[in-house]
């Protein structure tokens, strides 16, 4: 028998001590700021579930199931993102993990959910489950520092191309409603392009800002400016948004959203902010599907590329037709 067969498994059932040592196995195992747990463990562990693995009564290992609501072909469909997979270094090798997965997949099954993901970090230990990568990302490097020698970045979006800028808090200051608002133009443009999403409403946005300001960043909406109608009324049309994080001299934008071809505008937004933060380095994750040419040629300057992780997906019911639409139609930005 293995020691992964020996190993006990059981779900986290609210427990302050239990999260405490859950805690402390994560911040000795993941490199995120104290900030960023601080906000994890307050807010996405109220309402996620927790396997934890234990040989005798020492916690050795865990995975964190983060729960969504999913637009699958036009229905909502509760989803888990795995994230948090981890074992203590001295029990690794063991089957732990392998053990803990096995009980997870069979659980979501049975429970009936249509599929899971997660954001690899060996693709090929999640591929030997069943998994398949789905959704491929791009990492931009971009030289803040070069552009400004180059005088490339752009002032301000609000001249003659027509777009503008606002954070998600200065939205809702001026407006009570606007993430419903908001939410709604969101999904109304992911549903253009893609069969597979995460469902946009008012507590997503609202946890997606706590999330990024907590790592001294915030969500953006970009918008293109107003067009004058037959009534004297100004519409605005959402371009895109993005979430950016700073740590140093650098930002991080993930979470890029381009909608009706604007991905030019977007990213201008993004580096025009990097500069206003006074940083030297953007680092700009995206789908490939919002990747095209002129993303490299746009600025005038060399655009450092690399593959991101992207997101890996299993039918837990085994329909093909399924994994068919999560590769060709579906849009995954989630973090945690």
């Amino acid at each position: 028998m293995s020691d992964g067969d020996s190993c006990r498994l059981k779900y986290f059932e609210g427990e302050p001590e239990v999260l405490a040592e859950v805690r402390q196995m994560w911040d000795e195992i993941f490199d995120d700021p104290e900030e960023f747990a601080d906000y994890y463990f307050t807010e996405i562990c109220k309402q996620n579930k927790i396997l934890l693995a234990y040989k005798g009564d020492v916690l050795a290992g865990m995975i964190h199931l983060n729960p969504y609501e999913m637009q699958v072909e036009g229905k909502k469909e509760l989803c888990y993102y795995i994230v948090g997979v981890a074992v203590k270094p001295e029990y690794r090798e063991q089957g732990i993990m392998h053990k803990m997965m096995q009980r997870v997949l069979a659980d979501m099954k049975k429970d009936g959910r249509a599929f899971t993901f997660l954001m690899p970090e060996r693709e090929e230990y999640y591929e030997s489950l069943g998994f398949e990568k789905v959704f491929h990302t791009l990492e931009l490097d971009i030289d803040i520092a070069e552009l400004e020698d180059e005088d490339v970045v752009p002032d301000d979006l609000s001249g003659e191309e027509g777009y503008y800028t606002k954070n998600l808090k200065d939205l809702h200051e001026e407006r009570a409603d606007i993430l419903e608002h908001l939410s709604g133009e969101v999904n109304d443009a992911l549903a253009k392009k893609y069969q597979i999403y995460a469902h946009r409403t008012p507590q997503y946005l609202e946890q997606m800002c706590m999330e990024h300001r907590c790592q001294n960043g915030d969500v953006v909406a970009v918008y293109e400016d107003g067009m004058h109608m037959d009534d004297g009324q100004v519409e605005e049309r959402l371009a895109g948004m993005f979430s950016y994080d700073i740590y140093d001299d650098t930002m991080y934008v993930e979470r890029f959203e381009s909608f009706d071809d604007h991905v030019r505008y977007v990213l201008d937004a993004a580096v025009r902010l990097a500069e206003h933060a006074f940083c030297r380095r953007l680092v700009v994750t995206m789908s490939e599907r919002h990747f095209c040419d002129d993303i490299a040629n746009m600025l005038g300057v060399s655009v450092r590329m690399n593959d991101g992780y992207g997101f890996m997906a299993l039918s837990l019911q085994g329909d093909d037709s399924l994994m068919s639409i999560l590769h060709e139609a579906s849009f995954f930005d989630e973090i945690v």
